[in-house]
């Protein structure tokens, strides 16, 4: 009787080992395959356009893995992006990859990959560049006509760059334009890109003339080859 309630309880054991080894998926389960693709690889520099990643995790049968960690590994340079963290019930994972402006005839080229579990996933290399730079009219605005020659005191200009249809153009280089031996200071650099709705953004801020004198200062911005209008600045010198 001893001898076959040992052999019973044996076998019970057995099952038991046999069905916690077979448990079948659940987060236990380890990736096989981590593969990364891209909707595009070329991609305008520009806060208007991004690249789409998706990253697919697979067990050893070929399904879909839901609750993978994923690490994507992205190089610095691109604007700040949302990563999920874990695949969806398809096993996937998406960012968006969007870059600045790169300034003209210059690119930034980013390899990516991701991992999850140890894999690492084939690389997929992104080609950013600047849209063509051809701009039909700029236009240029200033928040005041006078300011004071004092470093504090700002005058705040906006560029609008269009294309020919009347429509911004995002990404485009602006430069705004000074004369020559102005004494002022530049807050922003003179330099700047034009965001989603065809504005850049330059500040001016002169010094103290040493002779005591009110001058005008006469400023455009130039894009893509065109030269906007010119606007009068009024520079007062602080009360003595």
């Amino acid at each position: 009787m001893l001898k076959k309630i040992a052999n019973y309880n044996l076998v019970v054991i057995l099952m038991l080992l046999f069905v916690s080894g077979c448990g079948g998926g659940g987060s236990g389960t380890q990736a096989v395959t981590v593969a990364l693709a891209a909707d595009k690889t070329d991609v305008k520099a520009s806060p208007t356009d991004n690249a789409t990643l998706t990253v697919t995790v697979r067990d050893g049968n070929g399904s879909p893995l839901e609750g993978q960690a994923i690490d994507f590994n992205v190089p610095t340079g691109t604007y700040p992006y949302l990563s999920p963290g874990l695949t969806n019930a398809d096993g996937t994972a998406v960012i968006h990859l969007s870059h600045p402006p790169v300034g003209p005839a210059l690119k930034s080229i980013l390899s990516v990959t991701a991992t999850s579990g140890g894999i690492t996933s084939n690389e997929v290399v992104i080609t950013f560049s600047n849209p063509p730079q051809n701009s039909a009219v700029v236009t240029l605005e200033a928040d005041t006509a006078v300011v004071i020659a004092n470093i504090s005191d700002i005058v705040r200009l906006t560029a609008t760059v269009m294309d020919e249809n009347g429509q911004p153009i995002a990404g485009q280089e602006v430069r705004f334009n000074f004369p020559l031996g102005i004494v002022n200071r530049i807050v922003s650099v003179p330099l700047s890109y034009t965001n989603a709705s065809g504005r850049a953004v330059g500040n001016f801020s002169p010094r103290y003339d040493r002779f005591g004198i009110n001058q005008t200062t006469s400023i455009t911005a130039t894009s893509g080859g065109t030269i906007s209008n010119a606007i009068t600045i009024t520079r007062m010198q602080p009360p003595s």
